[in-house]
């Protein structure tokens, strides 16, 4: 009962999520709305950095019920530190002010480490409805904040303020939840899987790195491409949840060192790839209702290409439901070549001149089915390697 609450919640939060790009998209101008799309996939970004600490944290708290405050500390510098350049690096095309050169490149990474590391202490406390519940406020109070600014403020402005605010709202309302404490030298201090952080980190950059990318090449046809992909990446995000619940299973069966569920191994494999494509055909179907109903009629000339957006998306879930289970078991090699996805769409979205949204969509598949086939293909060799030893 309380994993389906915390699966609610959880789809709630990125319910929300999802809400703030509508809006945005009926409120602003194409040029602003490709702008909120690439801060929100730099913060997409910054995430994906910060969810291997967060877990290493859920699972120091989990075992002594308390942290270390050097190790924090150290991890906090380096977190912030990271975060700070990745915003940098994908927001510099749409930062036009010095504030929001702060807000972009400086508050919202720290807010974001912040947030992290509550939600990492909540899940170490197995207080997962709790986070959820939080996330799914944090989530509301954005929304209200960025309807109230986009009436008031400048457009980019106020979205990035409302990120802000919605992040230092989920850190002020878990402190009346958190159970674990710091302590000067004990012994809880962790050692970082970098194997883990990078390879989630390559496995993500994909997903979100293509809009900075076009923000920063083809800037005239941003706003198109972000209405496209916002509405295929909710494969993504509805598909999430259960994303999430299958890893903190598979961390509970390592950790246990256990192998009883060998048998019905393939099994998650053809539900998730069942789920995805199920999310998927029913986007698809209600498309011509539901399209220009969440983004505006302004941006129905892209309808046609969400076929192929759907079909990309659904490769990057199944992609990141095999890896995210090898990158628990195997070595570098798995995050090396992991970089090729990532090396090919960078290469095919510079070698573009004047892309079409036909030309850019295609890339995002190509790129998604060349991680597909390397996620399958090392989940192959691991079981094969694993059944004949």
């Amino acid at each position: 009962m309380n994993a389906l609450i915390a699966w609610a919640l959880i789809q709630g939060s990125n319910a929300l999520n999802i809400i703030a790009g509508i809006i945005v998209a009926h409120l602003v101008v194409p040029y602003d709305f490709g702008r909120f799309a690439t801060l929100s996939a730099s913060i997409t970004i910054m995430t994906a950095v910060l969810n291997p600490m967060i877990n290493e944290l859920a699972q120091k708290v989990a075992a002594h019920r308390i942290i270390e405050r050097g190790a924090l500390r150290s991890r906090t510098y380096i977190a912030v530190a990271a975060c700070c350049l990745i915003s940098f690096l994908s927001c510099a095309s749409i930062v036009t002010t010095g504030f929001e050169a702060v807000t972009v490149y400086l508050l919202i990474p720290i807010v974001l480490v912040g947030q992290g590391w509550v939600c990492g202490i909540l899940y170490g406390l197995h207080r997962m409805s709790t986070a959820g519940a939080v996330l799914c406020a944090s989530g509301a109070v954005r929304v209200g904040i960025l309807v109230s600014l986009l009436y008031i403020w400048d457009a980019f402005g106020g979205i990035s303020l409302s990120y802000l605010a919605g992040f230092l709202f989920t850190i002020l309302a878990s402190f009346f939840f958190l159970g674990a404490t710091t302590a000067k030298g004990s012994e809880t201090a962790w050692k970082t899987n970098w194997k883990l952080l990078f390879g989630f980190f390559v496995l993500a950059l994909p997903f979100s790195v293509d809009q900075p990318i076009v923000q920063a090449l083809f800037p005239n046809s941003s706003a198109d491409y972000a209405a496209l992909m916002t509405y295929a990446r909710s494969v993504m995000f509805l598909a999430s949840p259960a994303l999430t619940l299958a890893y903190t299973a598979l961390l509970q069966t390592d950790s246990t060192g256990t192998e009883q569920r060998s048998s019905r191994r393939f099994s998650p494999l053809v539900t998730t790839a069942g789920l995805a494509s199920a999310l998927a055909l029913s986007l698809w179907l209600v498309h011509p209702f539901l399209f220009p109903l969440l983004l505006g009629k302004t941006y129905v000339h892209v309808t046609p290409h969400l076929a192929m957006a759907l079909l990309g998306m659904t490769l990057y879930v199944i992609s990141y439901f095999l890896v995210q289970r090898m990158l628990l078991a195997c070595s570098w090699w798995l995050c090396g070549v992991l970089i090729i996805p990532l090396l090919i769409q960078a290469l095919l979205l510079a070698l573009q001149e004047s892309p079409t949204i036909s030309h850019l969509t295609a890339i995002s598949v190509v790129t998604f089915a060349v991680q597909c086939c390397i996620a399958c293909g090392a989940h192959y060799v691991y079981h094969r390697a694993k059944g004949q030893s």
